[in-house]
């Protein structure tokens, strides 16, 4: 394994210096393609460094095809430990994906796993995960707090893992309003940790998310040079998702005149991406700005558009406002369907995942550490939602919705 701890450090040390996604790409998916471990916290880390950065770089399909390799085998040989580690990962790159109700049944596994195994230290990559889909699943600020509160996690300065922590209070702190926090926290990302989380946006976007707070407070000058940094660097890493994020700020941060050209520039750059939400946000905001300019007919197109995108991610705040930006134009779509994939709890979720594979019961129970009655009763109410009568319908049920 040598060769592949040698490419996934590369793969890694690429990210962080902000050199070239296609090279960190390239160098993670050849150390995978040496074979992932069924358990990498016993020594062979490389895995993890090399899913991670594949995430970073935009090659989230591959990152998680690799988290699912590795849970699949974890669960099926009863490895608690991997599971709880994994799933934290695989939390991550689903919200990235923007498939949110997976994110939340990965986090939650963790969550509920990890105190026994690991303890609340090892917990920040599900509870940062589980607060970033809860605000876009339309959870409440406080809701949220109380979920952080229950995990028992903090920030550690000494935890790699410990800037995406930061980086979710703020965006808890400034869904709540309280902008000058927010932007604390957000300085600190880039200050206290420059490896892990300061200097690529492509792993940690706490520029233009700053940027966006500092607008709120009518700070635009600092706002404005924020984003354009964010642009820059993203720019030179070359990773999609970090540059249409980037480009999304930046034009919501300039003067309204030239803020479509922004935004155009963002959806183009976001619509080939495997970040569903993240084109979608930049869909809702083109809209936006159109209908706010007096374009109702240059509104529809990509409001209805980004109205579909977050219905399939689950994006429950955007899809309110896309509809509010609609019903704005004249238009009232109707009402998303709640009973579908989207309606499932996050342990309904997993249960019916892994049913989609063909385990059983028993299988199922032992893969989640429940029983088989828990089993049962998550998949009675899981199949009363899906308007499922066979457990042949649930994988076509999961490919419709993104999952």
């Amino acid at each position: 394994m040598l060769q592949a701890t040698t490419l996934a450090t590369l793969a890694m040390e690429e990210m962080l210096n902000v050199r070239s996604a296609s090279t960190t790409i390239d160098f993670a998916e050849r150390a995978v393609a040496a074979g992932l471990p069924v358990e990498p916290h016993r020594g062979e880390n490389w895995a993890l460094l090399a899913l991670g950065a594949l995430a970073a770089a935009d090659g989230l399909d591959a990152a998680l095809h690799g988290t699912q390799d590795i849970l699949v085998r974890a669960r099926a040989r009863g490895s608690a430990l991997t599971v709880v580690t994994v799933s934290a990962l695989q939390a991550l790159i689903q919200v990235r994906r923007g498939d949110l109700a997976a994110a939340e049944a990965d986090a939650q596994t963790a969550i509920e796993l990890a105190p026994d195994l690991l303890g609340a230290r090892f917990l920040v990559l599900a509870v940062a995960a589980a607060v970033l889909a809860g605000l876009e699943r339309g959870e409440t600020p406080e809701a949220l707090q109380r979920l952080i509160d229950r995990a028992g996690v903090g920030y550690d300065a000494e935890f790699t893992s410990g800037s995406q922590l930061r980086y979710a209070l703020a965006m808890l702190r400034a869904a709540a309003g309280n902008h000058e926090s927010a932007i604390e926290d957000l300085r600190a990302c880039g200050r206290d940790d420059p490896a892990f989380g300061g200097e690529n946006p492509a792993l940690l976007a706490w520029r233009s998310a700053a940027a966006l707070s500092l607008a709120e407070l009518g700070r635009h000058d600092e706002a404005r040079s924020l984003a354009a940094d964010e642009v820059q660097r993203a720019r030179s890493y070359g990773a999609a998702r970090a540059i249409g994020i980037a480009l999304r700020a930046q034009a919501l941060v300039a003067p309204a005149s030239d803020r479509a050209e922004g935004l155009t520039a963002a959806v183009d750059v976001l619509a080939p991406s495997a970040a569903r939400l993240e084109y979608a946000r930049a869909l809702v905001d083109l809209g936006a700005t159109s209908r706010a300019a007096g374009q109702r007919t240059a509104a529809r197109e990509p409001l209805l558009e980004g109205l579909a995108l977050a219905a399939r991610c689950g994006a429950r705040t955007l899809e309110r406002r896309a509809k509010a930006e609609l019903a704005a134009i004249g238009l009232r779509p109707r009402t998303t369907d709640r009973t579908g994939v989207d309606s499932l709890t996050p342990s309904e979720r997993r249960v019916v995942e892994l049913a989609a594979t063909g385990d059983t019961n028993r299988e199922i129970a032992q893969a989640l550490f429940v029983t088989e009655k828990t089993v049962e009763t998550h998949l009675g109410r899981a199949f009363r939602k899906l308007n499922a009568s066979s457990r042949r319908q649930l994988p076509d049920l999961l490919a419709r919705s993104g999952g």
